[in-house]
C-alpha cells in the first residue's frame, strides 16, 4: 500500500498538482510515522519476557497465597531499554512532523496520518496512578479513564477531510468548469484503485473510531454511497456479469448493502461456512463478515447521535431497530463460523486464527457499547414506552451481554493458553514475524479496539464480583468461579497486550487490583 500511494503522489507532481516541497515532506513523514508504528512491537527486557499469567490475582485469597509475587506491571512503563527509548522517541518525533504537516495535501501525508491514528502513545506511570494514590478514584474509574486516555484521533480526522476534498476534485476534474481542473484527469485504474482502498480504509476507521469515541463520522453517509459506475468497474474487474437494474442507483452501503446474499458484483457471500473447511473457504467467510462489524459500528453511531439530538422516540426505536438487524444477521451466520473457531482455535491455521480472533474481538466491543447505550436510552426514558417496558420485563440486555463478555474471555483463554512445555501453535507458525508470534493478540494493528473490548469486559466482570461480595448469603459459588475464571482471562489477554502497548498494562494492573478489593 506504501507504494501504491506513493506512486499516486508521483502522478500529482508530475501533473503539477504537487509540489516538490510537499512531496518531499509527505515522503518524510510516512517514513517517520512507519517507524513510529512499528516501534510498538520493539520491546525488549522485562516487559516482554514476562509470562502473560502472573500477578493475574483475582481475589483476596490469591494474594494471601502468593500469587501476586511478581513486579507490579505498571512499573515496566518506566523501565528503560533500548526497544523502550526508540518507541518514545519515534512518536513524538512522527508526532511533531504530522502536525508540521498539517496543509500538506499529499497522500503520503495522508497515510501517514491514518496509521498515526493507530499508534498508541507512550504512557508515564504517575499518568494512572496519581490519582490511585491520592484515593480520589477507585480502580475501575481509573480503568475507563486509562481506556481514554488517547483521546480522540485527530490525525485521522486531518487525513479524512483531506480525502474528501481529493474526492471532490477526482470528481470536478470530469468537468472542471471555469475553475480549472484541481486532480489529474484519466488517472489509471491502479491509481483510481489506490485512492478508493484509502478512502474506503479511513471511512473504515472513521466509522469505528467515532462511535467508539462517541463523535460524529467525519464523513457523511452521502459521501459513501456506491455509484452505478463504480458497480460496473468492480463488476468487469471480476469477471462478473450483472443486470444494471438489479440494484439501484447509488447502493447504500450503511442499509442492507452488506446484509444481501450476494455482494454487487454478484457473489454469494459465505454466510454459511462451518470449521472444518478449506482455507479459502474460511478466509472468504470472515472477509465477508469483516464489512457486516463495521456496518454495526455505524449504525450504533447513528443511535449515539440520536441520543446526543434528543431525537423522538420513535426515531431512536427505528435506529435501535437497524443496529439490532445487523447483531441478528451476524448470529444467524457469522457468528457459527466464529464459535467454530473459538472451540478448534488451536487446529487454526496461524492467519486464519489472527483473523477470527481480532473481528471476534472487534464485533463485541461493538455489541458491549450498544448494550450499554440501550439501557442508556431506556433508563432516560427516550424510548417508546411499550417496546422499553417489554425490554426491562424480559431482561433484554442482560443475556446478549453475558454472551459478548463471555466471548472476549475465550479469546484471551485461546491466545494465552500456551506454556514452554506445550507452546501455542500460533507461535510455531512461519506465518508472521517473530514480534508477533508469541500469539494471535498481538497481530492486531489497531491496539486501542482489542484494549478496550478487554477493559470494558473486565469492568463488567469485576464488578460483577464486587456485588458477589456484598451478597454472600445468595452467592452461587459455580457462578462466582466462573466470573473470576473469565476476568482472568481478560486480565491474562490485556499483560499480552502489554507486550506493545502501555495502555493494556496499565489496564491490566487496574483490573487486577479491582479483582481484589
Amino acid at each position: 500500500m506504501v507504494k501504491r500511494v506513493c506512486s499516486l503522489d508521483n502522478e500529482y507532481s508530475k501533473a503539477g498538482l504537487l509540489s516538490k516541497l510537499d512531496h518531499k515532506e509527505g515522503s518524510k513523514v510516512l517514513n517517520l510515522v512507519v517507524l513510529a508504528f512499528a516501534a510498538q512491537w520493539a520491546q525488549t527486557g522485562q516487559r516482554y519476557d514476562q509470562p502473560e499469567r502472573f500477578a493475574s490475582c483475582t481475589s483476596p485469597c490469591d494474594a494471601s497465597n502468593g500469587l501476586e509475587t511478581h513486579t507490579s506491571p505498571i512499573h515496566f512503563l518506566e523501565e528503560e531499554s533500548f526497544g523502550r527509548d526508540t518507541q518514545k522517541t519515534l512518536w513524538y518525533q512522527a508526532n511533531r512532523a504530522l502536525r508540521a504537516a498539517s496543509d500538506n495535501n499529499s497522500f503520503q501525508a495522508i497515510f501517514a496520518g491514518i496509521i498515526f491514528s493507530l499508534t498508541q502513545r507512550p504512557i508515564d506511570s504517575t499518568e494512572v496512578l496519581l490519582d490511585l494514590n491520592t484515593g480520589e478514584q477507585d480502580e475501575l474509574a481509573s480503568l475507563f479513564n486509562v481506556l481514554d486516555i488517547d483521546g480522540p484521533t485527530v490525525t485521522l480526522d486531518i487525513a479524512l477531510r483531506k480525502l474528501h476534498d481529493h474526492q471532490r476534485r477526482l470528481q470536478g476534474s470530469r468537468h472542471p468548469g471555469v475553475y480549472g481542473a484541481k486532480a489529474p484527469r484519466g488517472l489509471s485504474a491502479d491509481h483510481m484503485e489506490t485512492f478508493g482502498l484509502l478512502y474506503w480504509l479511513a471511512v473504515m476507521f472513521d466509522t469505528l473510531s467515532a462511535a467508539m469515541n462517541r463523535r460524529s463520522f467525519t464523513i457523511s453517509d452521502a459521501d459513501t454511497s456506491v455509484s452505478r459506475s463504480e458497480r460496473k468497474l468492480a463488476a468487469v474487474d471480476s469477471h462478473h456479469v450483472q443486470s444494471p437494474s438489479s440494484t439501484p442507483d447509488d447502493a447504500d452501503v450503511w442499509g442492507d448493502y452488506f446484509l444481501r446474499e450476494q455482494s454487487y458484483v454478484g457473489d454469494v457471500r459465505k454466510t454459511t461456512a462451518r470449521w472444518p473447511c478449506d482455507y479459502v473457504d474460511a478466509a472468504s467467510c470472515l472477509a465477508d463478515a469483516a464489512p457486516v462489524k463495521v456496518l454495526l459500528y455505524r449504525r450504533l453511531g447513528h443511535l449515539q447521535s440520536l441520543f446526543y439530538q434528543r431525537a423522538p422516540a420513535q426515531e431512536i426505536e427505528e435506529s435501535l431497530e437497524a443496529a439490532m438487524e445487523v447483531y441478528n444477521h451476524w448470529n444467524s451466520t457469522y457468528a457459527l463460523f466464529i464459535d467454530d473457531c473459538i472451540r478448534n482455535h488451536e487446529d487454526l491455521p496461524a492467519r486464519i486464527q489472527s483473523w477470527y480472533t481480532l473481528l471476534c474481538g472487534h464485533w463485541n466491543l461493538a455489541v458491549l457499547m450498544l448494550l450499554d447505550l440501550i439501557d442508556t436510552l431506556d433508563n432516560a426514558e427516550m424510548t417508546m414506552p411499550t417496546h422499553r417496558h417489554l425490554r426491562q420485563e424480559i431482561h433484554f440486555t442482560g443475556p446478549l451481554r453475558e454472551t459478548a463478555v463471555a466471548a472476549i474471555s475465550e479469546l484471551g483463554r485461546c491466545c494465552c493458553s500456551g506454556s514452554v512445555e506445550e507452546p501455542l501453535a500460533f507461535s510455531q507458525s512461519p506465518d508472521f514475524h517473530s514480534a508477533v508470534s508469541k500469539a494471535a493478540l498481538l497481530t492486531e494493528p489497531w491496539t486501542v479496539v482489542l484494549v478496550r473490548a478487554y477493559g470494558y469486559a473486565g469492568a463488567i466482570l469485576a464488578n460483577r464480583l464486587r456485588s458477589e461480595v456484598y451478597e454472600v448469603a445468595d452467592m452461587d459459588v459455580v457462578a462466582s468461579a466462573k466470573t473470576r475464571e473469565r476476568l482472568r482471562y481478560c486480565i491474562e489477554g490485556l499483560h499480552l497486550l502489554g507486550k506493545k502497548s502501555d495502555m493494556a498494562l496499565c489496564a491490566a494492573e487496574l483490573l487486577s487490583r479491582a479483582a481484589t478489593t
